[in-house]
C-alpha cells in the first residue's frame, strides 16, 4: 500500500511498465504466427498503445522511474521504455540505453582489430536474450524515432560497433538514400544473425548501386543468405540474377517464382514430388500465381505435414475461402499439470475439463482435405484462363496484390512474399513497410498504395 503521493505514482508506473512490456511480449510471436491473422493484434496494440500513453504523460518522474529499470529489463522493458522517450524527444536518454545494453558506441569505434576479432568468434553462439533486446530496441525506434532526427542515425551507419548496427538499421534504411560506404559497412560488421535483414533493407532502399554490393553474396555459402541476395538483386532491377538463379530451381523457387519466371516455375513443377516438398517450395507455388501449380499443390494435401500449407498456396491463388472451424486439441507438457493429472498424463491420456471434453479451442483455418478441393476445382474450373497468373482468384496486378497483401488470412511468409512481388513487378517502395509493423500503421500504408 502506498503511504505516500510519490510511492503511489512509482507504483502505478511499474503497473503501466509491466502490462506494456507484459502486451509486448505477447504481440512479437502474434505478429508471426502462420495461424493467425495479423488484423488480430490490433487489440492488444490499442491496449498497449493505452499504458503507453500513460508512461508518457507521467512527464520527467515517469521518465526518472523507467531509467532507474534499465539495468535488469527484459525486451518488453526495453521497448516500451524508448518508445516512451522517443515521444519525449530525450535523445541523451535514448542513448543511454544503448550503453546499458551494448556499452558506448564511441569506445567500440575506436577499438582494436584484435577486438574485433574476438566479437567475431563470440558470434559463433549468438546470445540470444541480447538479440531479443537488440530486436526490441530497432522496433521502438522504427514505429517512434522523431522523423527529423532520422537522417543523424544514417551516419552512424558507419559505426564498427557491430551490435548497434541492428539497433540502428532499420530506422537508418528508411532514409531517402545510403551511402555505399555505410551500405558496405553494415554489411561487413553487422552480426551474422542480422545480416539476412541488413541485405533485405539493402534491397529495399531502391538504390541500383547497390548492386555492385550485393551480388557478391549469390556466392556466399550460406543459402539463406544467397536467397535473400537474389530477392534483393530483382528489386534492385539486376539484369544478370535470373540466368545464375535459374542454375538451381529447386533451392531458389522463392526468388524465381517472385521474378515471375515462368519457364523455371515449370521446370520446378515438372520434376517436384509434392509429396517431399519443402514449405517454402509450396509457397513459392503460391506466390507464382500459375494455375498449372495447383495440381502438385493438391497433391501434396496428401501429405498431412505438407497439406496445410500446401492449402494454404492453393488459396492464394485461387481465392476459394475454404475455410471452417476445425477444434484443436490443447498441447500439455508435465510441468503444466497438477499432481492428480500427471499419472494419467504419462499414460498417454491428456487432461479433460470437469465435462469431460478435451482443453482447446475451435479455429478457423483453410480445409486441408485434397477431395474437397478437387470438388472445388471440377465445380470453378470455368472461371480460369490459363493464360493468366492468379492472386486470391484475381488476375495479378497491382491492385490485387495490394489487396492480398491486405488479406487477413494469409500467413507471414506468404505476404511478405506479395509485398515483395509488388516491390519487384510494380516497383513499390517498401522502406517504410514491414509485415511486423502494427495494424494501424500497415492499414495505412496500404492505403497510400492504393491511390
Amino acid at each position: 500500500m502506498a503511504v505516500s503521493l510519490s510511492q503511489f505514482y512509482q507504483e502505478l508506473y511499474a503497473e503501466h511498465l509491466e502490462e506494456a512490456a507484459y502486451l509486448y511480449e505477447c504481440l512479437t510471436p502474434w505478429r508471426l504466427d502462420p495461424e493467425g491473422s495479423w488484423q488480430d493484434c490490433l487489440d492488444l496494440e490499442e491496449r498497449f498503445e493505452a499504458h503507453l500513453d500513460a508512461l508518457v504523460i507521467g512527464g520527467k518522474t515517469a521518465r526518472t522511474f523507467l531509467m532507474d529499470t534499465l539495468e535488469d529489463a527484459d525486451p518488453g522493458t526495453l521497448f516500451t521504455i524508448t518508445c516512451v522517450l522517443c515521444r519525449h524527444k530525450d535523445a541523451a536518454a535514448i542513448g543511454q540505453i544503448w550503453e546499458t545494453l551494448i556499452g558506448d558506441p564511441e569506445e567500440k569505434s575506436a577499438g582494436s582489430s584484435e577486438d574485433k576479432q574476438d566479437e567475431e568468434e563470440q558470434e559463433e553462439e549468438p546470445d540470444e536474450e541480447l538479440i531479443a533486446k537488440l530486436q526490441a530496441i530497432s522496433l521502438a525506434l522504427r514505429q517512434e524515432y522523431p522523423t527529423k532526427w532520422r537522417p543523424r542515425l544514417a551516419k552512424l551507419l558507419n559505426t564498427q560497433h557491430r551490435n548497434l548496427l541492428p539497433i540502428i538499421a532499420e530506422t537508418a534504411c528508411e532514409n531517402d538514400s545510403i551511402d555505399l560506404q555505410s551500405a558496405a559497412n553494415l554489411l561487413a560488421n553487422t552480426p551474422s544473425w542480422h545480416r539476412p535483414k541488413a541485405i533485405r533493407l539493402l534491397g529495399d532502399s531502391g538504390q541500383p548501386e547497390m548492386i555492385d554490393l550485393i551480388s557478391p553474396l549469390l556466392r556466399h555459402e550460406n543459402i539463406d543468405l544467397r536467397k535473400e541476395a537474389a530477392i534483393a538483386l530483382l528489386k534492385l532491377g539486376s539484369p544478370e540474377v535470373l540466368p545464375l538463379l535459374q542454375n538451381d530451381i529447386e533451392s531458389y523457387a522463392l526468388p524465381l517464382a517472385l521474378a515471375g519466371d515462368h519457364a523455371s516455375i515449370t521446370k520446378l513443377i515438372e520434376n517436384l514430388k509434392p509429396e517431399e516438398a519443402t514449405e517454402e517450395q509450396l509457397y513459392a507455388l503460391g506466390l507464382s500465381g500459375e494455375l498449372s501449380a495447383v495440381k502438385p499443390l493438391v497433391l501434396a494435401m496428401y501429405n498431412e505435414e505438407l497439406a496445410p500449407a500446401a492449402a494454404t498456396a492453393c488459396q492464394l491463388i485461387l481465392g476459394a475461402n475454404l475455410y471452417g472451424d476445425v477444434f484443436i486439441k490443447e498441447e500439455f507438457a508435465e510441468e503444466d499439470l497438477f499432481p492428480e493429472e500427471l499419472e494419467s498424463f504419462q499414460k498417454g491420456e491428456s487432461p479433460k475439463h470437469p465435462a469431460g471434453q478435451d482443453y482447446g479451442e475451435n479455429m478457423e483455418i483453410i480445409n486441408p482435405d485434397p477431395e474437397v478441393w478437387r470438388n472445388w476445382l471440377r465445380e470453378n474450373r470455368g472461371g480460369f484462363d490459363i493464360q493468366q497468373c492468379y492472386v486470391l482468384g484475381h488476375p495479378q496486378s497491382k491492385q490485387a496484390l495490394v489487396s492480398a497483401l491486405g488479406f487477413a488470412r494469409l500467413p507471414p511468409a506468404l505476404r511478405q512474399g506479395i509485398a515483395d512481388r509488388l516491390a519487384i513487378h510494380h516497383k513499390i517502395s517498401l522502406k517504410s513497410f514491414s509485415i511486423t509493423d502494427p495494424v494501424r500503421r500497415q492499414l495505412r500504408w496500404l492505403t497510400s498504395i492504393s491511390a
